[in-house]
């Protein structure tokens, strides 16, 4: 039902998820694969492995719930706010650009904008992404705070899910590595294929894990030590 699917992979690209605020995407994962045994670990990595073990070899399937985006680093006297990198983003690709900022505290999503001057009046459009400003629409520090929009909010670009010109074919933030998920999600179920031969024989487990886009060490946690969801 490719409905369906392009349901389940809009909402996933269009949840927050940068290195270490998962949570939108993680229960996504939950939700979709409820009815199987599912595993967190300490990094908030999750395992969902089949309610009723198989003899046979076991499949684990992994995917990263994470993206690259930003934390706010501080706030400036006149409102604006200053990011942190996560992940990698090459100078010059920010100016002008709309971001989606989290609000930990007042559970609350904000617009921001990429504060850019035309080349004409001076605009160092290869700004690198630690040295920009983001417009959010308040004046003061104060009045981010009253928005609830604290250091350390993360932060990603504006990428909404867009059908492009020809049947098929899409746009949008974060397809690394939402589309693994989505399709992993829709073996885990089988409501998307006809043919199950494979988990007859085997058992399939789906992995999810975190923090792949800051480049943290991973651990050992497909075996003992993880705690049931």
């Amino acid at each position: 039902r490719p409905s369906e699917a392009l349901r389940l992979l809009e909402a996933y690209t269009q949840a927050h998820g940068t290195s270490g605020h998962e949570d939108a995407v993680r229960a996504i994962f939950v939700r979709e694969l409820r009815g199987r045994t599912l595993q967190a670990d300490g990094l908030g990595g999750v395992l969902a492995s089949p309610a009723k073990e198989k003899k046979g070899p076991r499949v684990v399937l992994t995917a990263h719930m994470d993206e690259i985006g930003f934390l706010v680093q501080a706030v400036t006297h006149d409102g604006f706010l200053r990011l942190t990198p996560v992940g990698g983003w090459p100078d010059g690709v920010l100016a002008a650009q709309r971001l989606r900022v989290w609000s930990r505290a007042a559970q609350k999503e904000f617009i921001g904008v990429v504060a850019a001057l035309p080349p004409h009046q001076g605009g160092a459009q290869a700004s690198s992404a630690d040295k920009v400003l983001v417009d959010i629409g308040a004046r003061s520090a104060a009045a981010v705070a009253r928005l609830g929009i604290r250091v350390g909010d993360p932060v990603v670009p504006e990428g909404p899910f867009t059908a492009l010109a020809e049947p098929g074919l899409y746009s949008a933030k974060a397809f690394d590595n939402r589309v693994g998920m989505a399709a992993q999600d829709a073996v885990g179920d089988g409501r998307f294929i006809r043919q199950r031969q494979a988990q007859e024989s085997s058992d399939s487990a789906f992995r999810r894990d975190v923090l792949q886009e800051a480049n943290v060490a991973k651990r050992q946690v497909l075996g003992g030590g993880a705690e049931h969801y």
